[in-house]
């Protein structure tokens, strides 16, 4: 029998005998790496435009920005905050039917409340330590009185309204 055209592995190795088929014989060395090797995987997150530079990309290919920058790839600039002029209760934000108290966050880690937020409005301390309820002007982008230009990070305030955040 003639063997001329028969193809093989580079990875395998041949035995020939006489007068027979040639077996293939793979070195006990090459497949222990090949088993061992099996089990190890590589983790390669792809962010949206590699987070433009402004953050770091975690393992579920989500964007984690730096501080004053936000957006799912970290290109948007984040305005300054004052205490707002005007401000609403939030509302019933992760929808349990029911409004938290000042002291209970609902949202973290978010870019819009880098350090959380509550339903309720903040308690408030006067002069004297007395906590006053009921208070509202919690801090906010741009005071509520001014629109924030992502592109530079800066307030572009209401007419009658001025300051970085909008505060005077």
């Amino acid at each position: 029998k003639s063997n001329v055209g028969t193809t093989f592995r580079k990875s395998s190795i041949l035995s020939f005998s006489l007068g027979g088929e040639p077996t293939m014989i793979v070195p006990k060395k090459a497949l222990l790496a090949t088993i061992a090797t099996a089990g190890i995987s590589f983790v390669s997150a792809e962010c949206p435009n590699a987070c433009s530079g402004h953050g770091e990309c975690s393992s579920h290919d989500m964007c984690s920005c730096d501080r004053n920058w936000q957006g799912a790839d970290c290109s948007q600039r984040t305005c300054p905050f004052g205490r707002a002029h005007v401000d609403l209760p939030k509302g019933d934000l992760n929808f349990d039917q029911q409004i938290g108290d000042f002291d209970e966050k609902v949202i973290e880690y978010s870019t819009t409340y880098p350090y959380g937020t509550t339903e309720g409005f903040p308690h408030m301390v006067d002069t004297d330590g007395v906590v006053i309820d009921d208070t509202a002007h919690d801090y906010a982008e741009c005071s509520n009185k001014g629109v924030c230009d992502r592109a530079i990070g800066m307030c572009d305030c209401l007419p009658g309204y001025d300051g970085a955040a909008c505060q005077r």
